[in-house]
């Protein structure tokens, strides 16, 4: 099976037009079928005052069509705390963090030297 309850997963939604903002949604997969998963977590919206993405306090539950071409879907560790996720921006980029050990960098393009 593609996905399995307990699953974590990153929801990325495609900027499809230079003016969109960038939204995320992390969370831990409830129920999966047919290609449409269950997940229950937290979106993130960038605050463009700071420059930072802030979490949204209250808990979702989403239906999320995962062949959907509007979205870019990550595995992520079943080990980590969906809570304790974090966005970072950088000079290098977007990165999303989990303590104790997990860094995954999100930037839509490389640096090169």
């Amino acid at each position: 099976m593609i996905l399995e309850p307990g699953n974590h997963l990153l929801v990325v939604h495609r900027r499809l037009f230079e003016t969109d903002h960038s939204r995320f949604f992390v969370g831990r997969v409830e129920g999966y079928d047919c290609g449409i998963a269950r997940v229950c977590g937290y979106s993130f919206g960038r605050d463009h005052l700071n420059s930072k993405f802030v979490r949204k306090p209250d808990l979702r539950t989403k239906l999320i069509a995962i062949s959907s071409g509007s979205l870019i879907i990550y595995c992520l560790p079943n080990d980590m705390s969906v809570e304790a996720v974090d966005f970072n921006v950088t000079e290098s980029g977007l990165t999303l963090t989990c303590p104790p050990n997990l860094s995954l960098n999100l930037s839509e393009y490389f640096h090169l030297h």
